[in-house]
């Protein structure tokens, strides 16, 4: 079925001509019916995305149209003509689902318009579609695993987004937190509206609540502007807070206060501003067990956890690893065009017997090095790292086969190029700290923007969350 831009329903055989004439002068196609059946009839075959709708000629059968029309189609938008329609005779028309209403005698130029607006909503409406259902796919194809754990998470993450529930994430760092927000909200009815990630840990103490709630311009030294926060610019949609354990005591108040009673205020301010916002919080620390040593506020909690769903750590998914290793593989083979496009059962073995300290995300770049190292058509044990075989098995070189992993350390063999190496230490760092840049900075002695410029000389930002960079 081929849908056409415009279905032109009118019974007067001149008028219709004349809309027709003056649409495609505007270059737009269309196609005419002079009745409600005919209508229904050609919508049937050839959904349109607009459908005009003279009204004036028999107002009672036209209002069943349109009725019939917003029932049976609920995504083809309706542009009614209607006779020097007063206040209440436009209003009515939008109660029936009209998008626009055109006055009789009408301008030209305003008719063309009304339908060129109409159709490029259509458009617009359709590419964020389009962008939600990849964003689903990405999600899903990411979001995957056999494992019963894993499973059992999915389906929680599957009841959370058919809801507008507040949910907590929680699972150890690098199993997918982020991901499984995006998840909720890709697939919930706000998918249209923004998503928000901010990472309660990474941002400044000093510019957090201004980062939350905005502020009045000269509310504080460097405040030029009146600036919105995250809830309002999230307005309609949803918010991630990610490793929200982090946030002070008088914060955690004041998120509770938003939460009760859904509005903002700005530093500086006396105004509150309504929000419409679900929250996603999500956190590697037990949160409950940090109520205890009041650590985080208990009511707090139990406002946050209203929906808790557990991501387990790779070390419990057993089988899901391999799965996991595979896609990885074959993503970053094609990303980065290299021969490598599957995995030597060595390398499997190896795969299997690691503790994933650093989750999904140590395995994801671990392939992504493996792969840009291997120049076979197999990721091999040779272009594993040695941490990955365990103290005795990294000591002793892991594998007979040749390569950086399997040499003494005396062996020029085991010689990594200098950027390699600078490449290894950072992921390796990155992985460690959760990637928390500030930490991994902190960790290996340098500054938090030379770090950055590592990461970008490296080709890393992309392994980046949003909150990170």
């Amino acid at each position: 079925m081929m849908p056409l831009p415009v279905l032109i329903v009118d019974d007067d055989p001149q008028t219709l001509m004349l809309v027709q004439a003056q649409l495609s002068s505007a270059g737009i196609e269309s196609s005419g019916s002079s009745d409600a059946q005919g209508a229904l009839d050609s919508m049937a075959a050839h959904e349109p995305h607009v459908v005009v709708l003279d009204l004036s000629p028999a107002a009672a059968s036209g209002n069943k149209l349109l009725s019939d029309i917003r029932s049976q189609y609920p995504r083809v938008d309706v542009i009614v003509i209607v006779g020097d329609p007063g206040v209440d005779e436009a209003v009515a028309c939008m109660q029936l689902g009209a998008v626009d209403v055109v006055s009789r005698p009408f301008d030209p130029i305003r008719l063309v318009t009304a339908v060129r607006n109409t159709l490029q909503r259509r458009r617009v409406h359709d590419r964020v579609d389009r962008l939600a259902d990849e964003l689903r796919h990405v999600d899903s194809a990411r979001m995957i695993g056999d494992s019963a754990c894993m499973q059992e998470a999915l389906a929680m993450l599957s009841r959370a987004a058919s809801s507008d529930v507040t949910v907590l994430l929680q699972g150890e760092s690098g199993t997918g937190k982020e991901l499984a927000a995006r998840a909720i909200h890709a697939g919930s009815t706000r998918r249209h509206a923004p998503f928000i990630p901010v990472n309660c840990g990474a941002i400044p103490e000093a510019l957090i609540e201004s980062e939350f709630f905005g502020h009045e311009k000269g509310s504080f030294t460097g405040a030029d502007e009146t600036r919105d926060g995250l809830f309002v610019h999230a307005s309609g949609g949803s918010v991630l807070l990610d490793e929200v354990g982090e946030l002070r005591i008088d914060l955690q108040v004041k998120l509770l206060r938003v939460l009760q009673e859904r509005c903002v205020r700005r530093i500086g301010s006396d105004r509150s501003i309504p929000v419409d916002v679900r929250v996603i919080a999500a956190s590697n620390r037990d949160l409950m067990k940090l109520t205890e040593v009041n650590g985080f506020r208990r009511d707090l909690y139990y406002r946050l956890a209203v929906f808790p769903v557990n991501l387990p750590p790779l070390r419990d998914r057993g089988a899901d690893v391999e799965i996991l290793a595979r896609m990885f593989v074959q993503q970053f083979a094609s990303l980065h065009s290299r021969p490598a496009r599957g995995l030597s059962q060595d390398a499997l073995n190896a795969l299997r017997q690691h503790s994933w300290p650093g989750n999904v995300r140590e395995l994801e770049n671990l392939m992504e090095r493996a792969v840009i190292i291997e120049q076979s058509d197999e990721v091999g044990r040779s272009s594993l790292p040695p941490y990955v075989f365990g103290p005795a098995e990294a000591s002793s070189g892991g594998s007979s086969d040749a390569g950086h992993s399997g040499a003494r350390p005396d062996d020029p063999a085991s010689l990594l190029p200098l950027a390699e190496e600078e490449r290894r230490i950072i992921l390796n760092a990155l992985e460690v700290c959760g990637w928390r840049v500030q930490t991994a900075a902190r960790r290996l002695g340098i500054g938090r923007a030379t770090i950055y410029r590592k990461i970008e000389k490296l080709g890393l930002r992309h392994r980046l969350t949003s909150t990170d960079s």
